[in-house]
């Protein structure tokens, strides 16, 4: 989601024919540059944090993953550098579509939950109207991520769908 949806935007845009399928999960296709800059210092500043096991916890439960995935998450958390977290932020406030995605050949899907920041289901809408013969699937009453975390079953049913 998101970093790594921007990440499969990316490849798309430039290198075209690389798959036959793509699948888009909540991609900020946006630039949020002021938003980016004002929780710069936040971040930076509360770094300390991620090594608390509390606070990792209370991030682990929005999710949606099953608690058997905490300590693995936990020690991601740990192991993240101030300058890795800053730099993710960064990146992902930064993104901007590259409009060589047109050019994909890729059947491309298209998920965000509909209960996610408007932003994001708007970056839904412009990558589905940008990319010929895309799909949109506006998962209904979930939020970033909660489809395929929450839910993987149904994920799979749609995504079993979509390749038929």
């Amino acid at each position: 989601m998101s970093l790594g949806a921007q990440i499969v935007t990316e490849v798309l845009a430039k290198r075209p024919a690389i798959t036959y399928y793509a699948i888009i999960e909540s991609a900020l296709v946006y630039t949020i540059k002021k938003l980016t800059d004002l929780s710069l210092p936040i971040y930076k500043m509360s770094y300390g944090l991620l090594n608390k096991r509390w606070f990792s916890k209370a991030q682990f439960k929005m999710s949606f993953l099953p608690m058997s995935f905490f300590e693995q998450y936990y020690q991601d958390s740990v192991r993240m550098s101030k300058e890795s977290l800053v730099n993710m932020l960064i990146s992902n406030g930064n993104y901007d579509l590259p409009q060589t995605i047109r050019e994909t050949t890729a059947k491309v899907l298209i998920i965000a939950g509909d209960q996610e920041l408007k932003v994001m289901i708007k970056s839904a809408q412009r990558l589905h109207q940008t990319i010929a013969g895309s799909e949109l699937y506006l998962a209904e009453h979930m939020r970033h991520g909660e489809l395929s975390l929450g839910h993987p079953q149904q994920f799979v049913e749609i995504l079993k769908s979509f390749f038929e």
